[in-house]
């Protein structure tokens, strides 16, 4: 009996320590993952500014819509996550349904200014381009934008007033 209560004790306090580990990894992996980012979003504003300065708007709005169909894109993709439903525990931010209220934004943007990275003869022009030198990786390409696309559909289905 002695035997049973001590492997039972070792096994409660495995596991105990892995969910503690999975938690406290979990959690500066979020933060690390931010602070990373932050650089990138950093260098891509000075390329904002650049365009900004040389009268380019156009690259800026292809580049803003882009962030916006990548918003709705990724929030799709983290709600569909197994660790969603403990995504505050695990994060110790308030991503939901504290970021909700940007999706909503993105969404009901979106859904009354349609996405100009979605033009057919744009999306052809693009898929014939990388036809030319690489089939497969078009057919991926091509794959991937249909469920990109339908992402965004749910959730601007999900969020838009």
């Amino acid at each position: 009996m002695k035997k049973y209560a001590v492997t039972l004790a070792l096994v409660v306090a495995a596991v105990v320590a892995a969910a503690a580990g999975y938690w406290v990894g979990f959690r500066h992996a979020w933060e690390m993952g931010l602070m990373a980012d932050a650089p990138v979003r950093g260098v891509l504003a000075t390329h904002y500014l650049r365009a900004l300065e040389k009268g380019q708007s156009d690259n800026l709005r292809t580049s803003f819509e882009g962030d916006i169909d990548v918003g709705l894109m990724l929030w799709a993709q983290l709600e569909e996550s197994p660790q969603f439903g403990a995504i505050n525990a695990l994060s110790g931010q308030d991503v939901d349904p504290g970021l909700e209220k940007y999706v909503r934004r993105l969404a009901t943007y979106r859904k009354s200014h349609e996405s100009p990275l979605r033009d057919t003869a744009t999306i052809a022009r693009m898929l014939d381009s990388v036809r030319e030198t690489d089939p497969a990786f078009a057919e991926d390409l091509e794959a991937s934008g249909h469920e990109s696309d339908a992402a965004i559909d749910r959730m601007i289905e999900k969020y838009a007033k």
